[in-house]
């Protein structure tokens, strides 16, 4: 990521648009070049494994599980 000119905060955290995708690997250089094509960047964040409940980005680590509650319902518990 800092080879673009963005920090992996930045990346993660930036409120400039974009969106967080999993795409599985045998179809990752087609969805790439889909992107590129028209137009938008693709950074790589991290990779997930079959049946992992984890997300790895860079000494990072992730519970997928806990990070989609936080998503889906972050809002509605604060307002609790």
């Amino acid at each position: 990521p800092e080879s673009v000119g963005l920090t992996l905060a930045e990346i993660l955290f930036s409120e400039t648009g974009g969106f967080t995708v999993q795409v599985p690997v045998n179809k990752a250089e087609k969805f790439e070049q889909i992107m590129q094509t028209n137009g938008a960047k693709v950074h790589k964040l991290g990779t997930t494994k079959l049946n992992s409940t984890s997300l790895k980005i860079n000494n990072l680590e992730f519970n997928i599980p806990e990070l989609k509650d936080l998503h889906e319902n972050g809002l509605r518990n604060k307002l609790k």
